[in-house]
């Protein structure tokens, strides 16, 4: 009878040591959760945190948080360390419609040592209040009355200033445009294109007559002759050297006597220009009588 009795109390002990992990007793791990305020505005953002005590030695499983509604929104989850490993999950909740919200019912998930399920724990939920931004605090006095809101005139002032300084600079800068426009009048303006070449080549010749200075002489002498020339046989001879007129002789419906007497006598212009040669007074009235037979010979070959 002994040797039953310790045969049963053998095998009870056996039975005991071999159990599985989950029958071992749950009730030195808890879970809490916790909220840093249970009554916030709309959009408002609250800290949860769910942690885990009595944990040491355990293999728990904390899996993320799953958005269950579009009028809660989940920030920033980040887990709960300490010396002994993760301990539980952290995070930011906001409200998006007033109204009373619960938290989540967080659930965490014990292993045996295998990783094999054992067992879950939830959290217990926790009551939230939603409400709208315009009664937090419980205001019942009647807000400050808010000052005069402006009113713009129905005629714009200042636009209309602006305007008329702008129109008015306008107005200036076209004047003073103007007035640097010299125009001729319109009789002038026909008499010069009237004026004959021979007769205002005479003119500014005689003009030459009473002209001291030798060098201003030629320079005249030289410029109203090319431009008599230029403006019967329409060669731009004012635009020409003396050398490029002497090499393109055939373009000149002129004497070679006269085109030749010509060419002389803008070569030696060019050398009293350019002081090479100083004429005196009376080369100065041999010259302007040849110029004067000069332009009226023009003027003959002009007329045929």
């Amino acid at each position: 009878m002994f040797r039953k009795s310790l045969l049963f109390l053998g095998l009870a002990w056996m039975y005991l040591a071999c159990s599985p992990e989950k029958s071992q007793p749950k009730s030195s791990l808890s879970v809490i959760a916790t909220v840093d305020t249970t009554k916030v505005r709309i959009g408002e953002k609250i800290q949860f945190k769910v942690s885990t005590v009595g944990s040491v030695g355990m293999t728990i499983q904390y899996p993320t948080l799953e958005l269950l509604s579009d009028s809660v929104q989940y920030h920033d989850f980040n887990y709960i360390q300490n010396q002994n490993g993760i301990v539980g999950i952290s995070c930011e909740i906001s409200y998006w419609d007033t109204g009373t919200y619960w938290t989540p019912a967080y659930e965490i998930q014990v292993l045996n040592k295998d990783s094999t399920y054992n067992y879950s724990l939830s959290a217990d939920p926790i009551q939230i209040d939603v409400i709208s931004s315009i009664i937090l605090g419980g205001q019942t006095t009647i807000r400050p009355i808010k000052g005069p809101v402006p009113v713009s005139g129905l005629f714009p002032m200042k636009l209309s200033i602006m305007v008329g300084l702008l129109l008015f600079l306008i107005g200036t800068m076209i004047w003073i445009w103007k007035k640097r426009i010299h125009i001729s009048p319109e009789v002038n303006r026909k008499e010069i294109i009237k004026k004959d070449p021979f007769e205002e080549a005479i003119s500014r010749l005689n003009q030459l007559e009473h002209e001291t200075n030798v060098k201003l002489f030629y320079v005249e002498l030289s410029y109203l002759l090319r431009e008599l020339v230029e403006r019967v046989f329409y060669i731009r001879t004012l635009e020409m050297t003396t050398l490029e007129i002497s090499e393109n002789g055939h373009l000149f419906q002129l004497d070679k006597s006269i085109f030749k007497n010509w060419v002389s006598q803008l070569e030696k212009a060019d050398l009293v220009k350019y002081a090479k040669y100083v004429p005196n007074l009376d080369s100065c009235g041999q010259d302007r009588r040849w110029a004067s037979q000069f332009i009226h010979e023009i003027k003959v070959l002009s007329e045929i």
